[in-house]
């Protein structure tokens, strides 16, 4: 393949620069064909691939790499949860892999064992110490304390855990020193049983080694270079591993998108690109050429996001830009689509209405599905609790919930969170009156949310990330960007990367889904679509619309000629004008030239039309 220019300055940098540098990489810019690439140019300079380590995000994506990549890499492309991990066997001479444990609910039972959280006597559950002191209102916000303890590398004082709580929105936490004092407990009894007994969680793997300093170990070797992908979303653990690897005296490549930094919320530090060219001395090198998104798509993101360098490909399509109003959206999805939405509730009422018409369907994220099951289980433990009576106990928790936020700081956001999920239980419910129980509401949850394929994809914007498809579609644009009152600096920041992340996913038609009451120009971004368009949010591709025509064509709905309305629907309206644009590619040339042709007479007749009733009206005596 031939390389762009950016490829072709990254891999001189490796094989003739010094220091390290951070890869400012767009989206769709083939961060990992650039990586692969890199990494073969320095193993045919004489660099081994045992002296490479190739860092990127998840498993799969791991594997992914390795299958891309052959055989020579299997052990320099691995996960900074496999990284750290090997460096603990290392460390505590574990050899026989079966020797050490993984136990995901390891600080739970740790928890348990000090009686801090609910745990079992004699098939009796007791509630815990915080929950009885009041100290914490749910078990789960606890362990997700302790998580996010050791995922920002930090000590549990008790003005460590109200930052954490404050950044994190955990907002059932009430006695930040008695908190801070039980998770230095689970800590200190979690480092133990590592030592002692090989158990692990997944977090200790990113933790212990950079707690135990094992850089300064005597077994400990540095790689030559370290290539990270996805640094954007490092959270302060992660980044001090990587920069273990490479020890003081190896070079590293990080790869990353600052504008894709929207997992802030999940414990990664937004800042994270800019505090590692900072401390890393790095030199920035661009990667602007965007491989996925049409032209139009990109000329969008420069309009609202002019200091994001993201260039189209030469040779990319045209694309589409089109607008649909939400009671349209369901007879013009085809299989393979994306759906994303700012908000999780939005998404569940139109995947069960998907459902309900024979259409397959998931929302991706079978950790927001958890979050909600949560809150249903929370409701379940309100003394008295009758599913009979589900609405009023849901009320009931709904009011002391949003009381509870009133009055903190960030309270609008956190309410409009709270409000989000609980709509999304409440609009689960409904739709099945026939459950008799709490366990028939979660085996409801379960099927809609799954990280497993189907085939329509609905999403919130935080789980799209990676994602693409061919024809993708907003829905309720009028989300993005939120605002809130006290909003951060870092979750303004946040929540137009979201918007960024949205625009960036389709490969060919870009669907805007207004609700019915949104009128025009109330979703500012979009009102850019009318000057990066050949037409005005022109919706023919561009084999079509190259057509000689002395003027954008601009069909109305498919009854109009029945209409009596005085004034035609919006042109950018998802009715026979855009019908149109979606079903002609996949006609032969000659029907879309005898398409083309009657939607020109259509609209000639239409003008003819109104012209003469135009016509009468002046003449017309007052």
């Amino acid at each position: 393949m031939e390389l762009s220019k950016y490829q072709k300055q990254i891999i001189d940098w490796l094989l003739n620069g010094k220091g390290n540098a951070c890869c400012n990489a767009v989206a769709g810019s083939g961060k990992s064909t650039t990586l692969r690439l890199a990494a073969q140019a320095l193993k045919d300079a004489g660099v081994s691939p045992a002296n490479i380590k190739i860092i990127v995000f998840g498993k799969a994506n791991s594997q992914d790499l390795i299958a891309k990549f052959g055989p020579a890499w299997k052990n320099s492309i691995c996960t900074l949860h496999s990284a750290g991990y090997s460096l603990i066997k290392k460390e505590l001479d574990i050899r026989n892999p079966r020797d050490a444990k993984i136990n995901i609910d390891k600080y739970r039972k740790i928890a348990q064992g000090l009686n801090l959280v609910a745990y079992r006597i004699k098939k009796q559950m007791r509630q815990g110490t915080l929950r009885r002191t009041r100290a914490i209102a749910h078990d789960s916000d606890f362990i997700d304390i302790v998580h996010k303890v050791r995922m920002t590398n930090q000590k549990p004082t008790p003005e460590i855990v109200e930052d954490l709580c404050a950044h994190f929105e955990i907002t059932d936490i009430f006695k930040f020193d008695v908190v801070a004092s039980a998770v230095q407990k689970c800590l200190r009894q979690g480092e133990e049983q590592a030592i002692n007994n090989s158990i692990f969680d997944f977090t200790d793997q990113i933790w212990l080694p950079v707690k135990w300093n094992v850089e300064d170990s005597p077994w400990f070797k540095p790689y030559k270079f370290v290539l990270v992908d996805e640094c954007q979303d490092l959270n302060a653990a992660q980044l001090k591993l990587a920069l273990m690897l490479a020890g003081s005296t190896g070079r590293m490549l990080f790869v990353g998108d600052p504008r894709q930094a929207i997992m802030g919320f999940a414990g990664a530090d937004c800042d994270s690109y800019y505090k590692i060219v900072e401390e890393t001395k790095a030199i920035e090198l661009p990667l602007s050429l965007c491989y996925r998104c049409p032209k139009t798509h990109v000329a969008l993101v420069n309009k609202i996001f002019p200091e994001i360098p993201i260039e189209a490909h030469p040779n990319a399509k045209t694309g589409t830009i089109l607008e649909a109003r939400e009671n349209d959206l369901a007879q013009y999805l085809e299989p393979d689509d994306l759906i994303l939405s700012r908000k999780t509730n939005p998404l569940v009422v139109l995947c069960i209405q998907l459902l309900a018409q024979g259409m397959s369907a998931k929302i991706k994220g079978r950790d927001i599905g958890k979050i909600i099951k949560n809150e249903l289980e929370e409701i379940a433990r309100i003394p008295g609790f009758d599913y009979q009576e589900f609405n009023d106990f849901f009320n009931m928790y709904t009011d002391a919930k949003i009381g509870r936020l009133k009055g903190m700081d960030n309270s609008e956001k956190l309410i409009e969170d709270t409000r989000d999920r609980l709509s999304a239980l409440h609009t689960i419910y409904t739709s099945r009156p026939e459950a008799n129980s709490i366990n028939d509401l979660i085996i409801s949850i379960d099927e809609l949310f799954s990280d497993e394929n189907s085939s329509i994809i609905l999403s919130t914007c935080h789980r799209a990330k990676g994602l693409e498809a061919n024809r993708v579609f907003i829905l309720n644009p009028g989300d993005m960007p939120m605002t809130w009152e006290n909003q951060l600096d870092w979750q303004e920041t946040q929540e137009h990367n979201l918007l960024y992340v949205a625009l960036t996913r389709s490969k060919q038609d870009l669907f805007i889904i207004r609700a019915e009451t949104v009128k025009d120009g109330d979703i500012y971004w979009f009102n850019f679509s009318e000057d990066v368009s050949e037409e005005p949010i022109t919706v023919f591709s561009e084999d079509v619309s190259e057509s000689p025509s002395e003027e954008p064509i601009t069909v109305f709905s498919e009854d109009v000629s029945e209409s009596r309305s005085e004034e035609p629907l919006r042109s950018s309206t998802l009715s026979f004008r855009n019908y149109i644009a979606v079903k002609i590619r996949k006609l032969n040339e000659n029907t879309k030239q005898e398409l083309l042709e009657s939607v020109k007479k259509l609209h000639q007749r239409i003008q003819e039309q109104s012209s003469r009733q135009a016509g009468e009206k002046t003449t017309k005596p007052n």
